[in-house]
């Protein structure tokens, strides 16, 4: 829990263009992981 607190203090700080960044590379990601899933890749 004190990681979810954390990373949500860190989120607090950030500007509303670095979040869109963030969440836009987040999205990226799992995109990714989803693709390597279902390709069996890991």
């Amino acid at each position: 829990m004190a990681r979810i607190n954390r990373r949500a203090e860190e989120a607090r700080k950030l500007s509303e263009g670095d979040l869109g960044k963030e969440l836009e590379e987040a999205h990226r990601r799992l995109f990714s992981l989803r693709l390597q899933w279902a390709t069996r890749q890991i």
